[in-house]
């Protein structure tokens, strides 16, 4: 088996912050870690709990803890292995905000102090229901409730005067992003780093360069070669491309980036992932905003109208049911077929023209 975020933990688990700086992989931790489920043991306001006081009441409870829905099984035990380590057991977590009402936002934030003058503000990424889908989808036309969230909240928490790394995984790594673009500019030079973990950037559309102009060069996205997510809206030209364990989605998932000696391990982005944001890129300039809404809407009203809430219920399906699932999105080519028209062309020219 390869090493993952999850071995490294365990390899490093005598090295503290003083004797092995903060790097990328441990980036990765903290941005898997806020995806459990701290209800009841993390407070929201500024009180803190260290990860092995926060371990202990988490273990003590029989109700699933981590996030469902998600494509792959989640680490459980990195929990575990943090609160057994020198590197992260004496972290102190704190201002922990999770919120899903069910159909218009989908949101999730921690801070973790890693040391007295270094802080990490994580944002979690989407988790298995349908309305937070439709909500990462909408960053394609709009500015999302999740966002401003991430901007009220960054500011709130942040530190004046000291280190502060911002980041998260897929939507997490767009709030990142967009909270240090949108917080205040005086805070803007207390952020150290920011941490876009195969996340879309912003919406050309909604971006304001003159902002992100002031952290452009804070910004470190980590993508898989074959990359899909990542990709969407690039605003970044600092782009860590490294290797994976899995081929096709699952790649996205941060468990199955390989890492050696304690570091990623980098390569070169495939020509397919390029292709795919050509394509995209130039359906997405034909298309308005307003367009883009429709067909964001089209989509989920059909998940909507099979009764699909999440992603663990569509994938345990019965065969009825996703003959039922086929129906509804062949519904949905129909009522969005102008715009997937207008997509397969721009793919076909595209593929012509490089042959």
């Amino acid at each position: 088996m390869k090493d993952n975020f999850v071995t490294y933990v365990i390899k490093n688990r005598d090295n503290t912050f003083e004797t092995m700086p903060f790097n990328d992989v441990d980036n990765l931790v903290l941005s898997e870690f806020v995806y459990y489920n701290l209800d009841d043991i993390v407070a929201e306001d500024g009180s803190e709990i260290s990860v092995r006081e926060a371990f202990d009441k988490f273990k003590g409870e029989s109700r699933q803890r981590t996030i469902m829905g998600r494509f792959l099984v989640h680490p459980v035990k990195l929990f575990g292995y943090m609160a057994a380590s020198k590197r992260f057991r004496n972290c102190k977590l704190s201002h922990y905000v999770s919120i899903s009402d069910g159909e218009h936002i989908q949101f999730a934030a921690l801070k973790i102090r890693l040391n007295d003058t270094m802080n990490y503000i994580a944002f979690r990424g989407t988790d298995g229901t349908m309305h937070g889908w439709k909500e990462d989808f909408s960053i394609a036309y709009r500015v999302t409730l999740s966002q401003r969230l991430a901007v009220k909240y960054l500011e709130k928490v942040i530190d004046r005067g000291k280190c502060n790394i911002i980041g998260g995984h897929s939507k997490g790594g767009l709030l990142a992003v967009y909270s240090s673009v949108m917080c205040h500019d005086e805070l803007k030079q207390d952020i150290t780093a920011i941490y876009n973990n195969d996340g879309p950037g912003i919406c050309e559309n909604l971006l304001e360069e003159s902002r992100y102009a002031l952290i452009g060069n804070k910004t470190i996205k980590i993508v898989p070669k074959h990359t899909i997510i990542g990709l969407l809206f690039n605003n970044d030209t600092n782009i860590k491309v490294i290797k994976t364990s899995k081929r096709g989605f699952f790649q996205h998932y941060m468990d199955n980036w390989i890492i050696s000696e304690g570091t990623l391990v980098e390569e070169k982005m495939s020509y397919f992932s390029k292709w795919r944001q050509c394509i995209i890129e130039a359906w997405l300039a034909e298309i308005s905003l307003e367009e883009r809404k429709i067909i964001v809407d089209n989509m989920f009203d059909c998940f909507t109208a099979g009764g699909i809430k999440n992603w663990t219920q569509f994938a345990n399906q019965n065969l009825l049911g996703y003959f039922r699932s086929f129906v509804l999105f062949f519904v949905f080519l129909l009522k969005s077929r102008q715009y997937v028209i207008r997509l397969l062309k721009i793919a076909l020219c595209y593929f012509w023209r490089n042959l």
